[in-house]
């Protein structure tokens, strides 16, 4: 190790983090089995050469996941040197799923001393200054974006759109620029008393929702007691204390095929002071995918989701015009009224993700940065 040299330009917002009245919205999302491993298999199970001292696992049975939209109004470090400064706002959306965490021995013998951690293979956020930092600290896969949302006082209805750099289509005449790439909609008719008869009615469903809250210590305000339960488990379990595992890499600088430093960085994220949860059935929830050159390979990877079998024919991208839905299949597919930012280019077709169940929630956040659990090239050494 090294002393870091700060600067201006490295002035980091430094973990942990704190969110005040952070407004969550999670949607449960089923994915292939093999998908979840594979992305498990190649990012943390592979050799680099060295193998960490751990096997990752995906639950078995159906498989689900979460896309997490946080919208956080006061976000700050609660560094003892820094608390209180640097407060930021931000949104973010996120892709997460559970999996189990095995212990391996020097034999290779895979122990069942197992922790059931989260894995995040990428996220959006829309604050420059936070995604540096999440990047740089924790390893996380996060890339700049435009989010904005929109949501109806004392309902459900909720809008998310997320506009990135990217390419509608690679050829060599084309240029980098605002495109769309989700689009989200709650229908005002998802809002449910019936979370308990959602989770019931799946078996898998039901198991992914007690698996996890087994796996945290979630009690809710005495005020609440009794409110948040659903099939017998808190639906805060699903994202209260859970313990965050990132492969954290940085490219050499002379051979950019391997990584001057490789390592599995662990964090954690709590939630206190949950407050107005509710639950919203997924048949009128409406997330797009926007199908482009740059998020093909993402989407097909995470969501198994394939993308039209015949795409409309190309248009030039038009500056300063969003594109609402057309008959030949391509714009903006939540209805006619356009985003706030005209300048994202919609003009490109969508597929919508089947969602099980959502859940709405306002509560303070804290991210904290757990340690290193293995450094890779350094003799299979452990860090604190």
């Amino acid at each position: 190790m090294t002393e870091f040299i700060s600067s201006f330009w490295f002035n980091q917002l430094l973990p942990p983090w704190k969110s005040d009245g952070a407004r969550g919205w999670v949607f449960v999302i089923e994915v292939p089995h093999e998908d979840v491993q594979g992305y498990l298999d190649r990012e943390f199970n592979l050799a680099a050469p060295d193998r960490a001292p751990y096997y990752y696992e995906a639950f078995p049975g159906r498989t689900f996941g979460i896309l997490r939209f946080i919208d956080h109004p006061c976000f700050y470090s609660g560094k003892a040197t820094e608390e209180g400064r640097n407060r930021i706002q931000h949104k973010e959306l996120t892709w997460t799923f559970p999996a189990y965490r095995h212990p391996v021995t020097k034999d290779n013998l895979v122990h069942r001393d197992t922790a059931v951690v989260w894995i995040q293979p990428f996220s959006f956020d829309n604050n420059s200054y936070f995604m540096f930092s999440s990047r740089e600290v924790l390893g996380n896969e996060t890339q700049m974006a435009v989010i904005d949302s929109q949501e109806a006082m004392g309902g459900p209805g909720l809008r998310v759109d997320v506009g990135v750099q990217g390419m509608r289509k690679f050829k060599p005449s084309a240029t980098s620029h605002k495109i769309g790439a989700f689009a989200i909609e709650v229908d005002n008719k998802a809002k449910t008393e019936d979370g308990q008869k959602i989770i019931e009615s799946s078996p898998d469903l039901d198991r992914f929702i007690g698996t996890l809250s087994g796996s945290v210590n979630f009690a809710p305000p005495p005020e609440a007691e009794g409110t948040l339960q659903a099939g017998g488990v808190s639906p805060f379990a699903v994202f209260q204390g859970a313990i965050q595992d990132t492969v954290k890499q940085f490219r050499d600088v002379f051979d950019w095929d391997v990584a001057a430093y490789r390592a599995l960085v662990s964090s954690r994220l709590r939630y206190t002071d949950v407050k107005d949860p509710k639950f919203y059935d997924g048949k009128y929830i409406d997330i797009r995918l926007m199908w482009s050159d740059s998020l093909k390979e993402t989407f097909t990877s995470f969501f198994s989701v394939e993308g039209p079998e015949s795409p409309p024919e190309e248009k030039e991208a038009v500056p300063g015009y969003g594109g609402g839905w057309g008959d030949n299949g391509i714009g903006y597919p939540l209805g006619k009224e356009l985003p706030k930012d005209d300048l994202i280019d919609w003009q490109m077709p969508s597929v919508k993700l089947d969602v099980a169940l959502a859940i709405s929630f306002t509560a303070n956040a804290e991210i904290s940065a757990e340690g290193t659990l293995f450094t890779y090239g350094h003799d299979g050494a452990h860090a604190g």
